[in-house]
């Protein structure tokens, strides 16, 4: 969300310390919802009020509301009404609310630096900047470091995909601003790396958009789900994706999907293995790819 009209039309806004920061926690993380952070919350609303009129407040949510951890949700109830509506992005979201709940579906920027066409020259380039090899096929998985995104499931089902089929995993992400648990979750992750399995936090959006368009099959197992759209990247650059369904944002997913009906890790593993070594001869001028989704 970025800024407010100065003209009292359309207002956007993400409250520091407000109710943005703590629904994250209302989807089932735990709380700690001091006395402290109550009082910033509830500061940040009423500035909030104070200055609302003559304009519109609608809250972006993008954290999945299907099942609210109970009293926090009641918590935010009150302050959520306050704004004139609640942007989601798939129904299931939908609470009990006053005010308005439409629905809006996420995309991506295909002209952006991480989804525009590259040339391979362009590609290798980005790989060999930041020293990542590619003698094995690529297992790629692109989100911040959180334990919804579950890396330490994503690094079990490498090494029972590997077993049959040698590959890299690549884990590129960064630690979110507004989420404390990130440092810890990277540094429990980086327990894992040596040679094989590469652990890089990078803000570099061209390097994104090299490790979709030349992995092998890019993974997106996450728990929980915002936007989701690292799915949609990977797909627009037709590289495979295995994803569950909380993963799947947009609705194209829906109509390629593959249940696995194992555990998380097996089915992402049994996923990897057969797709693993089509990167082995691939190159985008010679070998372009279906954009596949399974969703587990």
């Amino acid at each position: 969300m970025a800024g407010s009209r100065a003209d009292g039309g359309l207002g956007w806004r993400l409250p520091a310390g407000g109710h943005t920061e703590d629904a994250q926690r209302a989807a089932g993380a735990d709380i700690h919802l001091t006395q402290l952070r109550a009082s910033v919350n509830e500061q940040a609303v009423y500035e909030n009020a104070v200055r609302k009129r003559p304009r519109a407040w609608i809250w972006r949510c993008h954290v999945d509301l299907s099942n609210p951890e109970p009293s926090l949700w009641e918590y935010l109830k009150p302050f959520v009404e306050q704004d004139d509506a609640m942007v989601l992005r798939i129904p299931e979201y939908e609470r009990e609310l006053s005010s308005p709940q439409p629905f809006f579906m996420p995309a991506i920027e295909p002209f952006s630096i991480k989804n525009r066409e590259m040339r391979d020259s362009e590609l290798e380039e980005r790989l060999r900047h930041h020293e990542i090899p590619t003698a094995l096929p690529l297992v790629v998985q692109v989100s911040r470091f959180d334990h919804w995104k579950d890396p330490e499931g994503v690094v079990a089902a490498w090494r029972i995909a590997c077993e049959q089929t040698p590959c890299t995993p690549v884990l590129l992400g960064n630690m979110a601003t507004d989420d404390p648990e990130g440092q810890r979750v990277y540094e429990q992750v980086m327990r894992h790396r040596d040679e094989r399995i590469l652990v890089l936090s990078r803000e570099d959006t061209a390097l994104v958009n090299a490790l979709q368009r030349r992995a092998a099959v890019v993974v997106q197992e996450s728990m929980r789900e915002g936007f989701g759209l690292t799915v949609a990247e990977a797909m627009w650059k037709g590289t495979p994706v295995i994803a569950p369904s909380a993963s799947c944002s947009c609705g194209a997913t829906r109509s390629c999907a593959i249940n696995w009906g194992v555990t998380p890790t097996k089915r992402c593993a049994a996923a990897s293995r057969p797709r693993a070594t089509w990167s082995s001869t691939w190159t985008s001028s010679t070998h372009p790819r279906p954009a596949t989704t399974c969703r587990t």
